[in-house]
C-alpha cells in the first residue's frame, strides 16, 4: 500500500466518523429545562432583588411537612402582615410533577395539599409579596 491510499482511507474514515456523529446526534432529543427560558431570563434581576430581601430578613423561610400538607412558614417579622405568595413545586424530573399554588395569608403560615404530589425530591420555588416589597426564596424537599 503506497501513501497516497493511506492518506484517502484515513479521510474517508474520518469522515464517514464525522458523519455518524452528526447522524446520531440529530436523532437526540433534547428537553430544555423550562419553555420560554429567554423571557424568564429577563426577568431575572427581580428575582435577584427579592433574594436580597429575603436575605435581609431576621429568619428564614421554613418547609416542613405532616401527613397530607406542606407547611411554610415565614419569618417573624411577617407573620402579621398580608402575604400574597406564587409556590412552584419543581421536580426536576418530570415537569408532568410540577405543581403551582397561588395563596394568601395573614398569619405567616401557608398550607399546601401533597395528595396530588409524586414521591421524591422537589424545588420549592416562591414569590412572595409583602407591604410592597418582593420577596423570592428556593428550598429543596423530599415528599415522602
Amino acid at each position: 500500500m503506497n501513501w497516497g491510499t493511506a492518506i484517502f482511507l484515513v479521510i474517508v474514515v474520518f469522515i464517514s466518523g464525522i458523519l455518524t456523529l452528526v447522524f446520531k446526534a440529530s436523532g437526540d432529543q433534547q428537553q430544555l429545562v423550562t419553555d420560554n427560558y429567554y423571557e424568564k431570563e429577563l426577568k431575572y434581576q427581580e428575582k435577584i432583588e427579592g433574594m436580597h430581601n429575603v436575605k435581609m430578613l431576621s429568619d428564614t423561610v421554613l418547609l416542613s411537612q405532616d401527613n397530607n400538607n406542606i407547611l411554610i412558614n415565614f419569618p417573624a417579622e411577617l407573620k402579621s402582615n398580608s402575604i400574597e405568595a406564587l409556590v412552584h413545586l419543581y421536580c426536576a424530573f418530570d415537569e408532568k410533577n410540577d405543581k403551582q399554588f397561588r395563596t394568601n395569608t395573614s398569619n405567616g403560615m401557608i398550607i399546601l395539599p401533597m395528595e396530588q404530589l409524586i414521591p421524591g425530591p422537589y424545588t420549592v420555588k416562591m414569590d412572595w409579596t409583602s407591604e410592597g416589597k418582593v420577596y423570592y426564596s428556593e428550598n429543596k424537599i423530599q415528599i415522602k
